[in-house]
């Protein structure tokens, strides 16, 4: 299964509606485990963190915090919620 636009949304909707408090945190390797996936190095995370970057301001969440890879891609991002 691709990595697209309307599953990075789906899948932050569900993580804004199920997590308790302010705060939402996004990790690749959550996104890629509710997918069915073991592996998500590479191509279709840098992808995931694109979309990340472009479908969360859609759904208002702001950037908190942000931890870079070693990669140079992100391994974490904290919103807060709207």
């Amino acid at each position: 299964m691709k990595v697209n636009h309307t599953l990075v949304r789906a899948w932050l909707e569900l993580q804004i509606k199920s997590t308790r408090g302010g705060l939402v945190t996004v990790k690749a390797k959550r996104f890629f485990t509710w997918l069915g996936r073991k592996t998500y190095c590479g191509t279709p995370s840098v992808v995931f963190w694109q979309l990340v970057e472009s479908v969360a301001p859609e759904l208002g969440l702001k950037v908190v915090e942000r931890d870079i890879g070693r990669n140079g891609c992100s391994s974490k991002i904290v919103f807060l919620k709207p």
